[in-house]
């Protein structure tokens, strides 16, 4: 998760072309609400997503916040909802 401090139209769209060049980042999604991005990034550990936030993310001044979740599984699910 991402969070800004100052949300120009010139801030948002540098930050996100810089994200998704970054090794490793797998999406980048520019969302709604309280946190501005969601990176879906693959690195090889945990000093590895330390090392990457340092380098890729927190190095852009208009970056306030950050937060990571691991992930241990993923499952598909069910799908669309039929209408």
């Amino acid at each position: 998760m991402v969070r800004l401090g100052s949300h120009t139209m010139t801030n948002v769209n540098q930050l996100y072309d810089a994200l998704v060049s970054a090794p490793g980042v797998i999406q980048a999604f520019h969302v709604a609400g309280a946190d501005d991005f969601y990176l879906h990034v693959a690195v090889e550990n945990a000093e590895a997503l330390r090392d990457f936030v340092l380098q890729h993310v927190t190095s852009h001044r208009v970056v306030r916040q950050t937060e990571t979740h691991l992930v241990f599984e993923v499952r598909g699910g069910a799908g669309v909802l039929a209408t």
